[in-house]
């Protein structure tokens, strides 16, 4: 696959998002002040031994009530997009849809697809090549969920083991490996929580530096790696809604100590790699009302502000292949959530720009794209009965509709 992050067979997306797992559920963790234990990790291989069966087809704007947390193009006619379907009082269940160029459709198999729990982020490698990571169960105890895509089928990798009460949240992969990230806890304090972190190796998941964090009361929630091969995570202190960032030396990870708008309450939601060894992370800062926009650049040697408009809130960013970066957010003025509108910016090699956005009260979750010239953003959209409904729009290359 090309370009995402940079080299032929670099992933094309790997941020993470408020809309997905960790911050979701790890904050209703600590609400409920549930207790949490970490199952033994082995390393495995996945294996595919089902086959992909979709429902019925749907359409370019599927819409159902639940979120949208990642999307992912192989092409202009093979995407995915993952989140959950319903919500209020009844458990969400997990929810894949499938572009075939021409509408998106459900996809039911393996079971799992149809079972409680959330799908947060998806990345393709390939038409052949994907994977995808959330979570089964419930908010309150949720296991790990990783599955892969061979090109016929889907199918849950079971090894290693599901870590039970944790999470995954974000994925980046190419063809010879990859991370995935989110958190485990151990007890119901801010601080019980620590981030969980895999490295794929081939087509075989292992954890990463089990110690890194513990106690720390993180959860991460994006990941990337640059064509000059950085690995960086993106996390969340829940005790204060602080973001993190974290390295990976190529033999363990470590906490970058000092970078641009570190801060209490200042959210690192996502992070993406671009072609020239770069990558930038997104955010905002919870602090100020309304939010401002966090933004950061790695430029191959250290991280610096990348200029963008104040008052914003970003979610999520990407690179398309040959090298155009993107994010998204939503400005929110006061008053209802409803009253919220979709942003898209566009990086200009200075600054993020503005860039024509659908007319939505959308809240954007992800972006992801199969060319300079078309790309999907998706996300969740809030309906007067307090719920929210699947969102999606593509670009064609000159607009978002």
């Amino acid at each position: 696959m090309r370009d995402q992050c940079g080299s032929d067979d670099a992933p094309r997306n790997g941020e993470g998002s408020p809309l997905r797992v960790s911050s979701r559920a790890v904050l209703a963790i600590a609400a409920a002040g549930a207790s949490l234990t970490l199952a033994s990790v082995t390393a495995g291989t996945a294996s595919a031994t089902e086959h992909a069966a979709v429902a019925a087809p749907a359409s370019a704007t599927y819409s159902t009530t639940g979120a949208l947390a990642g999307v992912a193009a192989a092409s202009e006619s093979n995407a995915w997009a993952v989140g959950y379907a319903g919500g209020g009082t009844a458990p969400t269940k997990v929810l894949m849809l499938h572009w075939n160029g021409r509408n998106w459709s459900r996809v039911t198999s393996p079971k799992v697809l149809t079972g409680p729990g959330e799908l947060a982020a998806v990345t393709v490698v390939s038409a052949s090549d994907a994977w995808a990571v959330g979570n089964t169960g419930s908010d309150l105890h949720p296991h790990t969920l990783i599955l892969h895509w061979n090109g016929a089928a889907w199918s849950e990798v079971t090894s290693p083991a599901p870590v039970t009460d944790a999470s995954l949240s974000a994925v980046t992969a190419n063809a010879t490996g990859g991370w995935a990230v989110g958190y485990y806890s151990t007890g119901p304090a801010a601080i019980q929580t620590a981030p969980l972190i895999f490295q794929l190796t081939g087509t075989t998941w292992s954890q990463s530096d089990p110690s890194f964090g513990s106690g720390t009361g993180v959860a991460m929630d994006g990941v990337a790696t640059t064509s000059a091969g950085d690995t960086f995570a993106t996390g969340l202190f829940t005790g204060m809604i602080t973001g993190v960032l974290a390295s990976w030396s190529g033999s363990s990870w470590s906490w970058v100590s000092s970078f641009p708008e570190a801060g209490t309450y200042h959210w690192l939601n996502a992070i993406a790699a671009g072609p020239d060894g770069n990558a930038f992370a997104v955010g905002l800062n919870t602090g100020s009302a309304p939010s401002r926009v966090i933004s950061i650049e790695w430029n191959g040697h250290s991280w610096v502000k990348a200029p963008a408009p104040s008052w914003a809130n970003l979610y999520t960013d990407a690179f398309a292949p040959g090298g155009a970066a993107w994010a998204a957010g939503d400005r929110y003025p006061g008053g209802s959530v409803r009253t919220t509108r979709m942003m898209i910016f566009r990086w200009n090699g200075h600054a993020w720009s503005s860039v024509a956005a659908p007319a939505t009260t959308a809240q954007p979750a992800s972006l992801g794209f199969a060319t300079a010239r078309y790309g999907w953003v998706v996300g969740r959209i809030f309906t007067d009965s307090g719920h929210s409904k699947t969102f999606i729009a593509r670009w064609n290359g000159h607009a978002w509709s």
